[in-house]
């Protein structure tokens, strides 16, 4: 009853293409089966879903405010499947764990921006949220 009930929302609300990605991801979780995140809230398993078939060949991501090789990660599940990347965090001794856990990854401790100068980094008790804003 929920998988229909989800299958007719899903179609009035969304295009085909992405309703037949949605019965995919469902499929997944409730058909009693299950597949582990790292990232927030999910978006790891989205993307899995969205690439299909690809995912098992080789594939490269960059992954800007990275944050950790494993704790809210939305790369750490394509690394673990023989992906690599770059990741890029600008917290200080934010790429010491990655230095160690994702050595096929380059691994850069700076910021990023599509402007030349200095900006100020907001550093907060949780460092998942630290942002130059």
């Amino acid at each position: 009853m929920v998988r229909r009930i989800a299958g007719r929302l899903a179609r009035a609300v969304f295009p085909d293409k992405i309703v037949s990605k949605l019965s995919a991801f469902n499929n997944i979780f409730l058909d009693g089966y299950s597949r582990k995140s790292y990232s927030q809230e999910g978006e790891d398993l989205v993307l899995w879903v969205l690439l299909g078939n690809r995912v098992n060949r080789p594939g490269f991501y960059v992954d800007i405010g990275a944050h950790h090789p494993y704790r809210f990660s939305n790369t750490c599940i394509f690394y673990k499947n023989g992906w690599h990347g770059i990741n890029v965090d600008a917290t200080p001794g934010s790429m010491r764990p990655f230095r160690w856990l994702r050595r096929r990854d380059v691994n850069l401790e700076c910021g990023i921006s599509n402007q030349e100068g200095e900006m100020t980094y907001f550093m907060f008790d949780e460092p998942a949220l630290n942002t130059f804003s």
